[in-house]
């Protein structure tokens, strides 16, 4: 697998891994933003009842209690059941002169019942109106998201102001089956660049596209068998994680909603229902329940396609280039063929350090080794059996 010289490939291997952790260091220390303005929560530590003044949503679903908070301070408790949830909103507006706000909370959960949809976890998001008053979901809006029970944790994000923004809005939401959230020490803090972030983002990105030129210089995985796949391969997968955000997910609900429209013109529509006097008498109006903020449809398709395009085009990567390399079968060929690519994935989300609206994410990681993992193992029994066959 490491091509003809030993030394050169070592080299190349240390200079990668040695780059990949440098860069994962370097952004989980320094702040590439600088505060520009007053903290714009007056208490977001609850200390006191006049703390709940510009917040809204209190009820008994979402309480002030004293010893609700981190340590037993006084903190907000969101409790919910499959048709009640707790939520507590707050708006920032005038946007003018504000380049981004730095968000950050601390949260606990326990009892969590997930419901049907993705998004049915306690959580809190952080999202912009345009001036039509609509949501600008298709721009990152998560701070967190908890799916099962943890203690107390800081959550902490930057979320860049759109152009056309007219107000932000942070909401805290329950939004499970069962289960109660805890939040408490939560911030909201107007932010601009640091001078030295774009320096720092050059060089590394700099040394980052140095590293990975050296490591397709070592393999060559275009001179390998299945070469012409894999680098087709590798060019998408660097495609999807150099493009911007906004444009990368506005390119995929575009694909969706095509394809949504093309599978509709395919169905026949539904007969007309003739409604009966009596059912065409008005109903008394329903109390007015709490608004629930959710990413429409399309978002959350997103979401989902995002992940299952992490899934597949690293286990098809791992898949052609264990097959490339496994010749013949070993576990050490297969050991050090999934470690190489567990590297370049932890490269592609170091690498998303830079972009001001890509994040680097652990989940997404995750998804990658697991597909890696298993495409590495049916190859490895693919060429092992292979290999019985050939010596019988």
């Amino acid at each position: 697998m490491f091509g003809i010289s030993v030394k050169r490939n070592l080299f190349v291997s240390v200079f990668a891994v040695l780059t990949v952790g440098s860069m994962a260091l370097f952004f989980n220390f320094y702040e590439p933003w600088q505060p520009v303005g007053p903290e714009l929560i007056p208490d977001g530590s609850f200390s006191s009842p006049t703390s709940t003044n510009g917040w809204s949503g209190w009820n008994e679903w979402t309480r002030l209690t004293p010893n609700g908070g981190f340590r037993e301070s006084p903190g907000v408790v969101l409790t919910c059941s499959p048709k009640k949830h707790g939520i507590l909103r707050f708006t920032v507006r005038d946007l003018t002169t504000i380049h981004a706000f730095h968000v950050s909370m601390r949260a606990a959960t326990e009892g969590v019942v997930r419901g049907k949809e993705g998004y049915h976890v306690p959580r809190a998001i952080f999202f912009y109106h345009d001036a039509k008053a609509r949501s600008l979901f298709n721009l990152h809006h998560g701070l967190m998201d908890i799916s099962k029970n943890t203690e107390w944790k800081r959550y902490t994000d930057v979320f860049p102001v759109p152009a056309g923004a007219v107000n932000a809005r942070l909401h805290i939401q329950n939004l499970g089956i069962a289960g109660v959230m805890r939040i408490d020490d939560v911030s909201v803090i107007p932010v601009r660049p640091r001078p030295s972030a774009p320096i720092w983002k050059i060089f590394f990105g700099t040394l980052w596209m140095i590293a990975f030129g050296l490591c397709l210089f070592a393999l060559r995985p275009w001179a390998r068998r299945y070469g012409f796949l894999i680098t087709v391969t590798l060019f998408l997968i660097m495609t999807g994680i150099v493009l911007p955000g906004k444009l990368l997910d506005d390119s995929i609900e575009k694909s969706l909603h095509t394809a949504k429209s093309m599978i509709q013109e395919h169905v026949a529509p539904e007969p007309p229902t003739i409604k009966s006097a009596q059912t065409q008498q008005p109903s008394a109006p329903k109390p007015k329940e709490e608004a629930i903020v959710a990413a429409p449809p399309s978002d959350t398709a997103v979401d989902h396609v995002h992940v299952i395009g992490h899934f597949i085009m690293f286990s098809l990567l791992a898949f052609l280039s264990a097959l490339s390399w496994l010749i013949p079968p070993s576990l050490k060929r297969a050991a050090a063929v999934f470690a190489g690519l567990a590297l370049f994935s932890a490269a592609t989300e170091v690498l998303q350090f830079i972009p001001a609206d890509r994040s680097a994410g652990l989940n997404d990681l995750y998804v990658d080794l697991t597909g890696m993992a298993g495409a590495v193992a049916l190859a490895f029994l693919l060429r092992s059996l292979q290999r019985l066959i050939t010596r019988d």
